[in-house]
């Protein structure tokens, strides 16, 4: 360039362009000039999202297979064949236990425990109403998730109670203690589908959900419709199915992916283009 009249040295005048390039970190791709997205479709959305849109639907979060939903339905089945095996080698000491508790339920006065099931029962229904309602308006994979694993856990009790009244032993007297098996194999259901829904990692739903559940069995206990053994068969019957269900269908990530990470940088100011996926498994 030309010098500047009076002697002065040269300055060399620079634009934008001559500007040294910012370090960008591996997998981030950087804006055009001016922090500006190119024309064309916003790639940080998947396949089929409208561009433009500032969030990528629910739907295209990714799933996983939680190792810990495995290993715990495993151990929740191992408990269940404990507690089967143990009544199948002590009948005549697991059925005396189950009697004795019956009786010591019925001095709890009849008004008292019948209420406690009928409010128990109600508010689990509605608990489970609403749950529904969420995850319809969400992701519609965690609706199958949990209609599967209350399914799942009610088929599983009926057949062991079909099982448990052909053989007319030990187990049916000390589980089912000559009741119907109507109630074992709701409560079943509902423990089932409280684990598959996956709420309880929301901390508005963790303090509800537990609640609910340990209502519904010691209400069930009290008017004498489930026993001691019928309460642990529930428990851990109901856990390991949901558990299994939602391994193997697999439950949404609790860790943002790429597209979030970017529409949330974005949203910061940042002038991000796109981030390479980490396809690692993720809980």
């Amino acid at each position: 360039m030309p010098g500047v009249m009076g002697g002065s040295p040269d300055v060399m005048a620079t634009g934008p362009g001559d500007k040294p390039a910012r370090p960008v970190a591996p997998g981030v791709q950087e804006a055009a000039p001016g922090g500006t997205l190119p024309d064309g479709q916003d790639e940080m959305l998947p396949p089929g999202v409208p561009a433009g849109s500032g969030r990528p639907e629910k739907d295209f979060a990714g799933r996983v297979r939680r190792p810990a939903d495995l290993l715990l339905a495993v151990l929740s089945l191992a408990v269940v064949a404990l507690v089967v095996g143990s009544i199948r080698a002590l009948p005549l000491g697991s059925t005396e236990l189950a009697k004795d508790v019956s009786g010591w339920v019925h001095h709890i006065p009849g008004w008292l425990s019948f209420g406690a099931e009928v409010v128990s029962g109600v508010a689990c229904s509605v608990l489970a109403v609403v749950a529904l309602v969420v995850l319809i308006r969400g992701p519609w994979r965690d609706a199958r998730n949990a209609a599967a694993a209350g399914v799942t856990g009610a088929v599983a009790a009926v057949a062991a109670t079909a099982v448990w009244r052909a053989e007319n032993g030990a187990v049916q007297h000390a589980v089912l203690h000559g009741s119907s098996p109507f109630i074992f194999v709701v409560d079943t259901a509902f423990v089932a589908f409280v684990v598959g829904t996956d709420l309880t990692r929301r901390s508005h739903w963790s303090r509800w959900w537990p609640s609910a559940v340990v209502a519904l069995l010691i209400s069930g206990l009290a008017v004498g419709a489930l026993t001691p053994f019928a309460v642990a068969l529930v428990f851990f019957g109901g856990v390991s199915a949901g558990w299994l269900v939602r391994w193997l269908l697999g439950a949404a990530s609790v860790l943002p992916g790429p597209a979030e990470l970017v529409a949330w940088l974005r949203g910061q100011g940042a002038a991000v283009r796109d981030l390479a996926a980490d396809r690692r498994a993720r809980l």
